[in-house]
């Protein structure tokens, strides 16, 4: 597969993942689109992925699905989407709110630095409890997570197709990320966070250290979705940009 194909298959992969969790659910429609709940209603937890095939009806059955939940959701429009199905969601007042950017790391021959005894992967409860708490924290959440968070991190926990990492100062997790995996032998970087006091310090550079080396271990490539904002990180990293990515949603909260 090229690299922008690799993308794309572990973030549907990772989709699927979140739509199965146990108060998630599901939509696989005939063109490949999917619709995947995973049952917590902050938009961005929630996807509506198109394929080149996506019609206007599978866009219009995918919105009704996620309205019978009650469920804000965000649409990333990869290269190649389908234009009528794009169309669809500008009919429904899905609009794009910004644009995020697909990025790969070439893994081959890839020796970062050594992030030292303090990076840990999240494996007991009370460590898998500390990680969400660090997303949480990271993405701009105030407070314990809640209860409903707590189960969708659960579920990611609990499914072999994911690694939680975090680096760790003085007991306290300060930033941490996620490697999804699939059959396929993609590997992608989520949920890859800092707590606000803990930003410009180099913790991130540290983990992502040790979060290449585990995935080096045993793929070829990294593929992961830039925010604005984490752009420069990752290039000064060494990710390469693959594509624009548009996000369409009728929420801010993405």
């Amino acid at each position: 597969m090229d690299s922008m194909s690799v993308f794309s298959e572990n973030f549907f992969s990772m989709a699927r993942m979140l739509g199965r969790n146990r108060d998630g659910a599901l939509l696989t429609l005939p063109s490949g689109t999917i619709a995947a709940a995973s049952g917590y209603p902050s938009a961005g937890e929630n996807y509506l992925l198109l394929s080149p095939q996506t019609s206007e009806h599978e866009v219009r059955e995918a919105i009704e699905f996620f309205n019978d939940r009650g469920l804000s959701f965000v649409a990333p429009i990869f290269p190649g989407a389908s234009e009528n199905a794009i169309y669809a969601l500008e009919k429904e007042g899905i609009a794009a709110k910004m644009t995020y950017t697909a990025m790969t790391l070439n893994l081959t021959n890839k020796v970062p630095g050594d992030p030292g005894s303090i990076f840990v992967r999240a494996a007991t409860p009370g460590e898998v409890f500390e990680w969400g708490q660090t997303v949480w924290e990271g993405f701009g959440g105030e407070g314990t997570i809640d209860a409903p968070y707590t189960a969708l991190v659960r579920h990611m926990a609990e499914s072999d197709q994911n690694d939680l990492y975090m680096l760790c100062k003085e007991g306290e997790a300060v930033c941490c990320g996620l490697l999804h995996h699939n059959e396929n032998g993609t590997c992608g970087l989520y949920y890859f966070a800092t707590k606000p006091i803990f930003r410009r310090k180099g913790y991130a550079r540290q983990l992502m250290d040790g979060m290449v080396r585990e995935a080096a271990l045993g793929f070829s490539e990294l593929v992961l979705l830039a925010t604005p904002a984490g752009l420069p990180f990752y290039k000064d990293f060494g990710f390469v940009a693959l594509a624009d990515v548009p996000i369409r949603s009728r929420s801010t909260d993405i």
